[in-house]
C-alpha cells in the first residue's frame, strides 16, 4: 500500500491475519502492528501534518461536498471511547441514518481501538489514518465534522460543512487565558475550532458560559450552544461490568477505587519527573487503602514500572479503556474535572485529591469551580483515607457538593444526548437549534500592533475606552508571540483572538505571489487575485463564520496581518496612517510598498491630526502610485479618569513631608512602597512621559538638560516611562554626574500627582501623533514644552497651553528650557475634556458602527 494512503479496514486489515487483526494496543511487537496496518512504516506517520499534506487538503476543497458523510474524531485519532464515538454509535443504530457513511479517524502510531474493529465490516463505515490523503479528503468534503478537542490549524472549515464540536475535557481543562505562563498558539487554535464550529456541545448555562467566557466568544461568536448533556455518559452503562472487573483480577468483595490523574500540560517537558510524581500518590494512596479495598491506577502515558515494585499491580497499563475503568469501579479518585464529570451519573463517590492545593492556583485543572465540584478536595492521603468509608456527616457534605454540581453544571441527561444531537444533525437546514451567545451589537475587529509600549499602543488604548461595551462588541486579533503582560493593558470587555500564520498554498503561483509580497518590497506593487485567495482562506481559517460590520487596521505595519484583515469579510474597512507614510517607506521600512497596495481596499483611511494627513495626501502619490491619501482625521479618545475638570486631581497623597515621592501599591492587605524618590514641589521641576526608545529622543533631552543644570541648580528632571533604553539613559546620568538631579523613573502606576507638581511637561520626540501626556499636561494646566512634530503641533495650535521646539537637537531644547525659566509659557490652555471627546470620538462609534 502506498505509503500516503489510508484506507484500513477496508484494504488492510482484511488482508491480514485474524490473530494480527484482534491484536491489543500495547501488548503486540511493532512488527505485528504494521502488518495490521498494512506493512506500512509506522514511524514515517509520527510526524506533524507537512507542506504536502496541506497542499493534499487544500485541493479538495473545490471538490463537492459528500452529502451524509460524517467525519469523527477524538484527540487526533488516539482514541474512540468519548462523545463522537457515543454520537456514532447512536447514528449506526438509527434506521434514519441508513444511508449515511462513518469515516473514523486514527492516530498512525496505534492499533485500531477495539470499539471500531467491532464495526470494521460494517459497509458504511470507514477508518483511515490521521494525516493521509484519505483523511484529508474526509476532512475537506465530509458534510459534517465531529470532533472532541480540534482540528490542526490548517483545517478550513466549508460554507456546506457542519462541525459539530464536544469538547472534550482534557483539551480544555486549563480553561482559556486563565491558564498560567499560556503558549498562545495551542490556545489560539483551540479558540478558533470554537469560533468556527457551528455547535458546541454543553453539559449546560454554566458550562456554556464558562467556554464563552474564557475564550472570547461571548456576544460575536456565530457558534451555537447545544446544551443537552454529555454524549459519553450514555457509554458507562453499556460495559459489562462483571466481565471488566474479571479481567482486573477483582473479587466479588473488593471494593475499586480508580484513580485517575490529569496529564498536565507541563508533563511535555517534564517527563520523567512528572511520571515520578504521579507514582509517588500511587504509593501514598496505595498505603492507605483499609482491608478489600484495591487500588487501579490509570495513569497518562503508562509510565515504565518495574513488576518487582509494591504497586505494580495497582499502575494499569493494559487495553482497557477509560469507559470500561469507570464502569468497574466503585469510586474514583482525580484531580481534574472532566472524567469527574463523565462518572458523576453513575452515583458513584468521586474524590478529588490535590497534594499541591495550596501552592498552586485553585482553579487551574478545570472549569468547575472549586465550591461546585462534584466531591470533596482532599490535600493528604489521610483525607483521602477518611472519605473511602466517610461517616453520616461527610456523607451529607459529599452529597449537599454533589446537588449544587448537578444543578449548575450538568442536567445528567446525557443519555439522550446522541438522540438530540442525530435530530440536530437531520433538521439543522431548516432549523435553528442550540442556545446563541451572539446579541444584536456590531463586532469590530481591530490590530492594534504587538501592544508594546509606543505611541501606536497608547493611542488604540485611548481609542479603546472610547467605545461602548454597551453597544459594540470590541475583539483584536493578535500575534501568538505576543507579550500575556501586554494583553493585560487591554480592557476586559476587548475580545482577544489570534492569528496563526499557517502558510498553505494551493498553487505554486500563489507560493510564489505570497513569498514575493512578504519580502520583495518593490515587488509587491499589486494585490492580486492569487494573494486575494491566499488571505481569504486566512481570514476563513481564523474567525469562520463570525460576521464584523467593521475591520479596523489600526497599526498599518504588517503586511501580513493587514492583508488578511483587507480580505476579512465587512461592510467597513479602515486603516490608520500614524505618521508620514512616505518618510517612514524611504528613510525606514521599504516593505510599506506592500501595505500601499491595500490602501484601495479600506473605505476608510485615518490620521489622528490634521497635519499628518496633509502630509500624506501630498507624499504617498509620489512614492507609491496605488497608494490612495487618507480620508479623515479621527483624534483619539482622552481619559481623563483622575483628573477633575478643573484641572486638580483626585490622589494627591504621594508626597511626604520630607519631601520624597511614594508611589503606594496594595500588597496582602498592607501597604508596600515600590517607588521611592527625592521629589521638592519648589524646585523646577521638567518632567518627560513616554517610552524609552530612540524616537523620542530623551539622550538628547538629559545632555540639554546639563548644560541648563550648571546654570539653574534648582531644576530637577524625570523620565516616566519603560523601554530597552532604560539602562542605557541611566548610564548616561552617571557619566553626567546627574543622579541628584536627573531621576528615571520606570513605569509608575500613577503619574498624575508627578505631573500636577511639575513646572512643565517637556517632550522631545522625533515624532507624535496625539500624546496623551500632552493631553493631561493641558486639563491640568500645567505648561507644556515640546519638538515641533504633528501631534504637538495640533494640539497647542488648537488649545494652546505651551511652545515648541523647531529643531531636535540639544542645543535647541536647552535654549527653549532657559527661556522657559525665564519668562515662562504666556498662553494659557483652552482645553476642555469633555467638549474635545465629544467633538473629535462621536464619529466613530456613531457613523462606523
Amino acid at each position: 500500500m502506498n505509503r500516503r494512503s489510508g484506507g484500513l479496514v477496508k484494504s488492510a486489515s482484511r488482508a491480514v491475519s485474524k490473530r494480527a487483526s484482534q491484536a491489543k494496543v500495547g501488548t503486540k511487537p511493532l512488527t505485528a502492528r504494521k502488518q495490521y496496518w498494512g506493512a506500512v512504516d509506522v514511524a514515517a506517520h509520527l510526524v506533524k501534518p507537512t507542506a504536502r499534506d496541506r497542499r493534499d487538503y487544500l485541493r479538495w476543497l473545490d471538490a463537492p461536498i459528500s452529502r451524509n458523510a460524517i467525519l469523527y474524531e477524538e484527540a487526533y485519532g488516539k482514541h474512540a471511547t468519548g462523545s463522537p464515538f457515543a454520537i456514532f454509535a447512536h447514528l449506526l443504530k438509527d434506521d434514519r441514518f441508513s444511508d449515511y457513511r462513518h469515516v473514523w479517524s486514527v492516530a498512525a502510531d496505534l492499533a485500531v481501538p477495539q470499539a471500531l474493529k467491532k464495526v470494521a465490516d460494517n459497509p458504511n463505515v470507514t477508518i483511515v489514518r490521521h494525516g493521509s490523503r484519505e483523511y484529508l479528503k474526509a476532512l475537506s468534503t465530509s458534510e459534517i465534522l465531529i470532533n472532541d478537542s480540534k482540528f490542526r490549524p490548517y483545517f478550513i472549515k466549508r460554507d456546506n460543512q457542519c462541525y459539530i464540536n464536544t469538547l472534550r475535557g482534557v483539551q480544555f481543562d486549563a480553561i482559556g487565558k486563565v491558564e498560567e505562563n499560556i503558549r498562545f498558539g495551542p490556545y489560539a487554535n483551540s479558540q478558533r475550532n470554537l469560533l468556527i464550529a457551528d455547535y458546541v456541545v454543553s453539559t449546560g448555562s454554566a458550562f456554556t458560559e464558562r467556554i464563552a467566557n474564557s475564550f472570547d466568544l461571548l456576544g460575536v461568536a456565530n457558534t451555537r450552544f447545544l446544551e443537552v448533556g454529555n454524549p459519553a455518559q450514555a457509554l458507562l452503562p453499556k460495559v459489562n461490568r462483571t466481565k471488566v472487573r474479571k479481567a482486573l483480577g477483582l473479587l466479588n468483595t473488593d471494593t475499586m477505587v480508580l484513580y485517575s490523574p490529569a496529564r498536565e500540560a507541563k508533563s511535555k517537558v517534564q517527563g520523567s519527573a512528572i511520571a515520578d510524581d504521579q507514582l509517588l500518590h500511587v504509593r501514598e494512596l496505595h498505603a492507605v487503602m483499609p482491608e478489600g479495598y484495591r487500588l487501579i491506577a490509570r495513569l497518562p502515558g503508562n509510565p515504565d514500572i518495574d513488576d518487582n515494585d509494591e504497586v505494580s499491580s495497582c499502575v494499569y497499563t493494559g487495553t482497557l479503556t477509560a469507559n470500561q475503568l469507570m464502569a468497574a469501579s466503585d469510586m474514583m479518585v482525580t484531580d481534574y474535572s472532566y472524567i469527574a464529570a463523565r462518572y458523576v451519573p453513575t452515583g458513584r463517590p468521586v474524590v478529588f485529591y490535590r497534594p499541591d492545593q495550596i501552592i498552586e492556583n485553585q482553579n487551574r485543572r478545570g472549569y468547575i469551580p472549586q465550591d461546585q465540584l462534584p466531591g470533596p478536595i482532599c490535600i493528604t492521603p489521610a483525607d483521602v483515607r477518611e472519605h473511602l468509608d466517610p461517616n453520616a456527616a461527610t456523607l451529607a457534605t459529599i452529597e449537599a457538593r454533589r446537588n449544587c454540581y448537578n444543578s449548575q453544571w450538568d442536567s445528567l441527561q446525557g443519555e439522550n444526548a446522541a438522540s438530540l444531537i442525530a435530530d440536530t444533525i437531520l433538521n439543522r437546514a431548516d432549523t435553528l437549534q442550540g442556545r446563541s451567545i451572539a446579541n444584536d451589537c456590531p463586532n469590530v475587529l481591530v490590530y492594534p500592533g504587538r501592544l508594546i509600549h509606543n505611541d501606536i499602543t497608547a493611542t488604540f488604548l485611548n481609542l479603546e475606552k472610547a467605545i461602548d461595551p454597551e453597544h459594540v462588541n470590541l475583539a483584536v486579533v493578535l500575534q501568538t508571540n505576543v507579550d500575556p503582560k501586554n494583553i493585560a493593558r487591554l480592557s476586559p470587555n476587548t475580545r482577544v483572538f489570534f492569528h496563526q500564520n499557517v502558510k498553505h498554498f494551493r498553487t505554486s503561483r500563489e507560493r510564489m505571489d505570497y513569498f514575493s509580497f512578504i519580502t520583495s518590497p518593490e515587488s509587491a506593487t499589486t494585490f492580486g487575485r492569487q494573494l486575494e485567495s491566499f488571505f481569504t482562506r486566512a481570514s476563513t481559517r481564523s474567525f469562520g463564520n463570525t460576521g464584523f460590520s467593521t475591520v479596523i487596521d489600526f497599526s498599518g505595519y504588517s503586511r501580513v496581518i493587514s492583508a488578511m484583515l483587507s480580505c476579512t469579510k465587512a461592510t467597513t474597512h479602515a486603516i490608520w496612517l500614524h505618521k508620514n507614510m512616505a518618510d517612514e517607506y524611504q528613510e525606514r521600512f521599504p516593505y510599506l510598498r506592500g501595505i500601499f497596495a491595500l490602501y484601495p481596499r479600506c473605505s476608510h483611511r485615518v490620521c489622528t491630526n490634521q497635519q499628518t494627513l496633509d502630509e500624506n495626501s501630498a507624499d504617498l502619490p509620489r512614492v507609491a502610485p496605488p497608494a490612495l491619501p487618507p480620508t479623515e482625521v479621527i483624534k483619539p479618545f482622552f481619559d481623563s479618569t483622575g483628573i477633575a475638570p478643573d484641572g486638580t486631581i483626585e490622589a494627591t497623597g504621594a508626597f511626604d513631608t520630607d519631601g520624597k515621592f511614594r508611589e503606594e501599591s496594595p500588597f496582602e492587605g498592607a501597604v508596600r512602597f515600590v517607588k521611592e524618590m527625592p521629589f521638592n514641589p519648589a524646585m523646577t521641576n521638567f518632567i518627560n512621559i513616554a517610552a524609552y526608545t530612540d524616537e523620542k529622543n530623551q539622550s538628547a533631552l538629559i545632555e540639554a538638560f546639563a548644560n541648563v543644570h550648571r546654570d539653574y541648580d534648582d531644576t530637577r528632571l524625570y523620565l516616566v516611562g519603560e523601554g530597552k533604553l532604560h539602562g542605557t539613559l541611566q548610564q548616561q546620568v552617571i557619566s553626567l554626574g546627574l543622579q541628584d538631579a536627573v531621576f528615571i523613573t520606570g513605569p509608575l502606576n500613577n503619574h498624575l500627582p508627578l505631573l500636577q507638581k511639575s513646572k512643565a511637561l517637556i517632550l522631545t520626540s522625533l515624532s507624535e501623533e496625539v500624546p496623551s501626556a500632552i493631553l493631561e499636561a493641558l486639563a491640568m494646566k500645567v505648561p507644556v514644552i515640546s519638538t515641533d512634530v504633528s501631534g504637538a503641533r495640533n494640539l497647542l495650535e488648537e488649545f494652546g497651553g505651551g511652545s515648541l521646539i523647531e529643531e531636535k537637537s540639544s542645543n535647541e531644547i536647552a535654549e527653549a528650557m532657559r527661556r522657559f525659566l525665564v519668562s515662562g509659557i504666556p498662553t494659557s490652555s483652552t482645553f476642555v475634556t469633555d467638549e474635545y471627546n465629544t467633538q473629535h470620538s462621536v464619529r466613530l462609534t456613531s457613523s462606523w458602527m
